[in-house]
């Protein structure tokens, strides 16, 4: 009986990975598909008319919607089913999931503030706190302070999104901070 639920268990888990990698190589080969577009997202014809046509559709939906910050998203679905595949603990998918769009929610406005493509997402809040708290886009040190707070946030809800261990943001988080540091001290 043990032996059994434990096979299941892994059966389980291993076609639960083999979708997710199954879902992200659907949704690279979609945005390869609109980059080698030129972004261009009238792709009937480059596309075909078979899976093609449809991974373009989507990737062209995500990118309109997160911008540059949608290529993450493959990434998110690789990595979590490559874990169900090996059987390396993963629990909590819709957590996680969830987790990591709000990291990219973040990043979509932090994309959007620099002028970047941060797709629908970035450019509706970017618009909401320019019309509504002016202050903080006009006074250098808040500003400073919103984008720093922001990263950090996005950094930790990705790296938790994403099941990675807490020293890559550690590291990662201190080389940002000192160079932003410098970069405000070469600004003054």
């Amino acid at each position: 009986m043990n032996k059994s639920k434990n096979l299941r268990s892994y059966l389980v888990s291993f076609f639960t990975g083999v979708i997710l990698v199954l879902i992200s190589i659907f949704i690279s080969f979609g945005i390869i598909i609109i980059i080698n577009n030129g972004f261009d997202l009238n792709i009937k014809e480059t596309a075909g008319y078979g899976i093609g046509r449809y991974s373009s559709g989507f990737g062209a939906l995500l990118f309109i919607f997160f911008g540059h910050a949608s290529y993450t998203i493959p990434i998110f679905f690789l990595i979590f089913g490559l874990k169900k595949i090996f059987v390396i603990r993963a629990n909590f998918f819709l957590l996680h999931f969830f987790s990591f769009i709000l990291s990219i929610f973040f990043i979509d406005f932090i994309l959007s503030i620099f002028n970047f493509n941060g797709g629908l997402i970035g450019d509706i809040s970017f618009k909401f706190l320019e019309k509504n708290n002016t202050m903080l886009l006009h006074n250098k040190i808040y500003f400073s302070l919103m984008i720093l707070l922001m990263f950090t946030i996005s950094m930790f809800l990705g790296i938790y999104g994403l099941t990675l261990k807490y020293r890559f943001f550690y590291k990662t988080s201190y080389y940002v901070a000192t160079c932003f540091l410098l970069f405000l001290e070469s600004s003054n």
